[in-house]
């Protein structure tokens, strides 16, 4: 996994000097800052509570505070270029008010640490309210340690089949849980990582899986992730060169699914379940015993 303070420009870790502290009740509300690659803008939200916010600019960062939407959107980041988000919450009232994002990133950009849940109606009579935890587009996005739970949508979307593509986003770390759908959804996008986070308690009766990567997406690596009491661990109906290595899957159905995909790897994961590997039809690559062929 890259380095991001590559394409940040800075060190993410770093405790910068605070340039503005924010705090109390602040609305709906907007903040448009800029700072340097040597000198990022930081601004210290301890005990601030927007109900909706929308941060952009760039080489900014954004820590402590909390977004608690009483029904749209929470942190719209899109625009902010070379920022990071740390120590943050955004919280929705889990109920369906539609399709959406608690939380958007721009380009170069980093959320790290803080919890993002409660989006979006995730019981499974209700009707479909697609709501997601973190949605990126990219390039250059990193989500390290975070805790996602009980959105309607998956924990993390990268990329769209419709709307665009992501590419380098990279995934370290953290929990997700408690969804309607799944925990990592990868569709139409490359080059991305996934690697040592916890997925657990994704039992939707419509079989969501707990890393999807599927609609063309290529060049994905699942890496040292855990998976538990979970209905599917990881699906493949991607594009290519897929790479699933040294997780630990324990699934109540199936644990790797792949089908039309060429030129994977699955090697030495560890797995549980009824059925370990489905493979079902033009697959190609370097398996597992469990996941060759017939």
């Amino acid at each position: 996994m890259p380095d991001p303070s590559t394409a940040i420009g800075f060190d993410p870790l770093i405790d910068y000097a605070v340039d503005e502290n924010l705090s109390g009740a602040l609305g709906r509300g907007s903040l448009t800052r800029a700072g340097i690659a040597s000198d990022p803008y930081v601004i210290d939200a301890a005990g601030a509570v927007w109900e909706h916010l929308i941060l952009s600019g760039s080489y900014v960062i954004l820590q402590n505070g909390k977004v608690q939407a009483p029904g749209d959107d929470g942190l719209d980041a899109s625009n902010c270029n070379n920022c990071v988000v740390r120590d943050f919450e955004v919280a929705g009232p889990q109920i369906n008010f539609g399709n959406g994002s608690a939380v958007t990133l721009g380009t170069a950009s980093m959320w790290l640490r803080g919890s993002i849940h409660s989006y979006g109606d995730r019981s499974y009579s209700s009707q479909e309210n697609d709501y997601h935890g973190i949605k990126t587009f990219g390039p250059d996005v990193w989500i390290w340690e975070a805790h996602i739970y009980n959105v309607s949508g998956d924990s993390v979307q990268i990329g769209d089949a419709s709307r665009g593509v992501a590419n380098r986003v990279y995934v370290a770390g953290g929990q997700f849980h408690g969804n309607r759908e799944n925990c990592l959804d990868v569709k139409d996008s490359q080059d991305i990582v996934l690697s040592t986070f916890l997925c657990y308690d994704q039992l939707n009766p419509n079989d969501e899986f707990g890393v999807v990567i599927h609609d063309d997406a290529y060049n994905t690596r699942v890496l040292n992730a855990t998976f538990s009491n979970v209905n599917y661990g990881i699906l493949s109906s991607g594009q290519a060169n897929h790479v699933f290595e040294d997780n630990s899957i324990q699934a109540l159905i199936t644990g790797i699914q792949l089908r039309n995909t060429d030129n994977i790897t699955v090697l030495r994961n560890t797995i549980a379940a009824p059925t370990p590997c489905d493979n079902q039809i033009n697959v190609t690559g370097t398996l597992q015993q469990e996941c060759l062929p017939e």
